[in-house]
């Protein structure tokens, strides 16, 4: 497939019309192994010295003996930090130790391990069983490390932080002026004061891969999955958090601290304010992120940001999450945070503002955005309390809002130009899909300057101070030189090739050879050197109109490529689909030349 991140706005309107009408060594007495690998197993074996699987000692022992420089390998089953009734106990991280589950306990190299299939379970339940009361108040603690002290396949299960402060946060991990590097573990069913699954403070600010918080709660504060307090500002990538519980801030609570957030989902969270999130002077960044089904009961039930949190957004969704106020996010108390292609739809407020509350000089700055289809009693879209709260409003589609220009509903805050009031025309938004059809109003008429560098180098190409590159699917961000209001940007290829794919059998003169023909005609449009698309990518306009009339529209009702035995498309509707497809191209094209 062609790069079409290199693509002009011809190409997007051919894949649109093409759509349209066609229907991816230790110490204390411990010994290491020469390779410098601790092998650890739930209980010990042969002499328990970590120093191979038929000696493997128990992930405490491990932890204890290994050195900066070794690993530390952990076989599938469930492993706790004390064997007695010490809920004080817990695994401890070490700088420069990488501590790795997942193996089955044969493994000779760690790309041997599957961690999806041996699961490695960090399990604070030393007690009575079932009996959360005699749990471990912190399973695992990262406090004094840094990244290079690694923590990678696990499950992480049973913390119970009940007691008085430090042991009344952090169940599932404690991280005080730590910062620990967290891959591909899940923290589940822990519980806490506050910061349940996870608790970052002073300066802790741990980077997180492939994590997944999930049915974690809070006892009695906020943080339900994680709360980072005081500078602490972690750095989390495709990171899942769902199910969790707190009083304030079901999914994530930041108090003074501002992580960066990417490829982020928070579903189906609960708390009395901020569902997915609560910002508290925090100012996170949120790139790729979904809020989806949270429940923030008084505000904010996707987000909730106060006291001059100014987060900044981009290819952001809200939908479907509750509130009393701000279904999908509450600004109060000179919060305004930056919102660049965010869509809210399905957001609903029992009171008011379904897809955004602002109060107390509380003025976010959307562009490039969409706010469609949410509900509440009054402002469904947008509620701004009667005082000095403003949102700056441009180059973003709202429900209601009358576009820009005189028409304009000053209530919803300054039209600052470029706003439109039309249906973005979702795939199905009634089931969550706000990807924009080929024909909404929404595509190529946002705005680019708005778009942030690309400072994390999403596209892995170097370059950090480009136009952030990718949409929320991780598709080019802009297709055609003008980038879409929304979420996510209209794909030209994929819409060619899903539409050339779909045609069907019988369409076909010889049914047998569909496939082959389907490939054809995508590569005539698409794939080949000389394609249709790769001719208007070259500036060759003419020579793309001439191949549409004179390769393909000529063969409708004849073969492809010269083969009388390959006949296409033969189906008298299928052939007026095509030739109106074709000539709906043609007319675009010579209005380019």
């Amino acid at each position: 497939m062609m790069n079409l991140k290199k693509s002009g706005r011809k190409i997007v309107m051919l894949g649109v019309v093409a759509c349209l009408l066609l229907a991816l060594s230790g110490t204390t007495g411990i010994s290491a192994a020469a390779d410098s690998v601790l092998y650890a197993k739930p209980s010990a074996s042969g002499s328990g010295n970590c120093s191979d699987w038929d000696n493997a000692c128990t992930l405490q022992t491990a932890l204890g003996a290994a050195t900066a420089g070794e690993e530390i390998w952990v076989a599938a089953g469930t492993h706790k930090p004390t064997d007695g009734i010490d809920r004080t106990a817990t695994f401890q991280l070490k700088i420069g130790v990488g501590v790795y589950g997942g193996f089955a306990g044969t493994e000779t190299s760690r790309e041997e391990r599957d961690w999806t299939v041996h699961e490695t379970i960090l399990g604070g339940d030393i007690g009575e069983i079932g009996d959360d009361s005699d749990n471990s108040y912190h399973v695992v603690t990262g406090s004094g490390t840094d990244g290079t002290s690694v923590l990678n396949g696990f499950t992480i299960t049973g913390g119970y932080a009940d007691g008085s402060y430090p042991d009344s946060r952090g169940g599932g991990m404690f991280n005080v002026g730590g910062s620990p590097t967290l891959i591909n573990v899940t923290f589940s069913g822990n519980s806490a004061g506050a910061g349940s699954g996870m608790w970052n403070f002073s300066y802790s600010s741990p980077t997180l891969t492939n994590v997944i918080f999930s049915g974690n709660s809070s006892l009695w504060g906020p943080g339900g999955g994680m709360w980072n307090w005081s500078y602490s500002s972690p750095t989390l990538t495709n990171v899942t958090f769902s199910g969790n519980w707190a009083t304030d801030g079901g999914g994530m609570y930041n108090t003074d601290s501002s992580p960066t957030l990417t490829n982020v989902t928070f579903s189906g969270n609960s708390a009395d304010n901020g569902g997915g999130m609560f910002n508290y002077a925090s100012s996170p960044t949120l790139t790729n992120v979904t809020f989806r089904g949270n429940s923030g009961g008084g505000g904010g039930g996707g987000m909730r940001n106060s006291l001059n949190s100014s987060a900044t957004l981009t290819n952001v969704i809200f939908s479907g999450n509750v509130a009393r106020f701000g279904g999908g996010m509450y600004n109060y108390w000179d919060s305004s945070p930056t919102l660049t292609n965010v869509t809210f739809s399905g957001n609903s407020a029992s009171e008011k503002g379904g897809g955004m509350f602002n109060i107390w000089n509380s003025s976010p700055t959307l562009t490039n955005s969409i706010l469609w289809g949410n509900t509440a009693l009054v402002g469904a879209e947008i509620y701004n309390y009667n005082d000095s709260s403003t949102p700056t409003i441009k180059y973003s589609l709202v429900e209601g809002s009358g576009g820009s220009g005189p028409e304009w509903d000053t209530s919803l805050g300054t039209d600052a130009g470029g706003n439109i009031d039309a249906d973005p025309q979702f795939v199905d938004a009634a089931n969550g899909d706000l990807h924009l059809q080929p024909t909404s109003p929404a595509i190529d008429v946002g705005d680019n300057g708005a778009l942030p560098a690309d400072t994390l180098d999403l596209d892995g190409d170097g370059d950090t101070v480009e136009p952030l590159p990718l949409d929320l699917d991780g598709n080019p961000r802009i297709v055609n030189g003008i980038v879409d209001m929304g979420a996510y940007e209209v794909q030209t290829a994929s819409v060619v090739n899903e539409c050339v794919q779909a045609l069907p059998d019988l369409a076909f003169a010889n049914p047998a050879i569909a496939p082959q023909m389907r490939n054809a005609l995508e590569n005539k449009l698409l794939d080949d050197p000389n394609s249709v698309f790769n001719l208007i990518e070259g500036g060759m306009i003419q020579d793309a109109i001439d191949k549409l009339k004179y390769d393909i529209r000529a063969k409708a009702d004849g073969s492809l490529g010269g083969n009388p035995a390959n006949d296409w498309i033969t189906d008298p509707t299928a052939q007026a689909e095509l030739a109106d497809m074709i000539d709906a191209l043609v007319a675009y094209l010579e209005t380019l030349l």
